[in-house]
């Protein structure tokens, strides 16, 4: 059986040791060395001390959780992003804000993916004037108005320059019309020479 001097001494090694690892941050060690010297006697400032780490340990532990939380978000707003489903990858980059308010990169992210957005509405919709702009055209190429056609590959062009369609198209209506123009001009020749003929005859 040790002295009662040996314990106290061992005692106040322990809680030493305890109030130096918590400054240390080693809280789980801290309070295994705080609950030995609890065994050799109570003491109110081992008792404080192990309630503060408890609350320490708390605050860690939640601060882990929110760790592991947003890390998982902005790992699923990476993927959703690579699929292009923009919109519920801002909805997670939004929930990963709530957790960490100080972390800048949800916030410049979510400015990325709505500027993607804008743009693909913009593509989007030059797409379809383009399509209804190509469909008019060849509605007038049907039609035989080869210049209202012409105009209408003109506009098309002019929303996607680099397509070819339209400049092959708008050619061919430039042929069509140039024909056009060559039948009714042989048609008036022979209206013409017809005109002649009765008239050389009388």
């Amino acid at each position: 059986i040790r002295s009662q001097e040996e314990q106290d001494a061992q005692f106040e090694s322990l809680k030493e040791q305890g109030f130096l690892l918590v400054t240390q941050g080693k809280l789980n060690e801290a309070k295994v060395k705080l609950n030995e010297a609890l065994e050799i006697k109570p003491d109110n400032a081992i008792n404080q001390k192990i309630a503060e780490i408890n609350q320490l340990l708390a605050e860690n532990s939640d601060a882990e959780n929110k760790n592991a939380q947003y890390n998982e978000l902005i790992e699923q707003a990476n993927s959703k992003e690579l699929s292009k489903d923009y919109s519920t990858a801002i909805s997670l980059l939004e929930e990963a804000k709530t957790l960490k308010p100080e972390a800048s990169f949800p916030s410049q992210q979510i400015a990325k993916l709505k500027s993607l957005i804008a743009k693909e509405n913009e593509a989007a919709r030059i797409n379809e004037q383009y399509t209804q702009t190509m469909q008019n055209a060849d509605d007038l190429m049907a039609q035989k108005d080869y210049l209202g056609a012409i105009r209408e590959y003109n506009n098309a062009l002019s929303l996607k320059p680099n397509e070819q369609e339209p400049v092959d198209k708008a050619a061919e209506a430039e042929r069509l019309e140039k024909a056009k123009d060559n039948d009714e001009d042989s048609q008036y020749e022979k209206i013409i020479t017809v005109a002649q003929k009765k008239i050389d005859a009388a």
